[in-house]
């Protein structure tokens, strides 16, 4: 599903999807327009993820590239987790390793926030709400 800059509102940055689905005001196809919306949000909404958080912030995941994993951040997530999991009990210096990196700054912000964000996605899911953060912020 691709997606563009919406210019209507040159203030904002605002993005939406190209592709469009009718909605019929009368005639045979009238009957179908909530399973039309329901099919278009279900593909839109597989590309399109909640970033837990102080803010209502999403994000677009990229799809249909060489490298990009097909599967829900969830599931990216929990693998990730238990992968490091994984280092931590049984190659602890291969762990190390990859903290002596130039790059090991993206690894510690996932740590430090892989653990509530996977617990927010979680309960959104299985709530279907979106819970918000409390705008409280804890020194580190």
């Amino acid at each position: 599903m691709g997606f563009e800059k919406d210019n209507g509102v040159p203030e904002k940055f605002i993005i939406r999807v190209k592709k469009r689905f009718e909605w019929y005001r009368s005639g045979a196809k009238k009957g179908n327009n909530v399973l039309r919306l329901t099919n278009y949000h279900g593909k839109l909404r597989k590309n399109i993820h909640y970033i837990f958080g102080a803010n209502t912030l999403w994000y677009i995941k990229r799809t249909g590239q060489p490298n990009c994993i097909d599967r829900h951040p969830l599931t990216i997530m929990f693998a990730s987790m238990h992968r490091l999991s994984e280092l931590a009990r049984y190659q602890p210096t291969v762990l190390y390793r990859h903290f002596e990196l130039k790059q090991n700054w993206l690894l510690s912000e996932f740590i430090k926030g892989s653990i509530m964000e996977f617990i927010d996605q979680i309960a959104c899911e299985i709530t279907n709400q979106n819970l918000m953060q409390p705008a409280v912020r804890y020194p580190n």
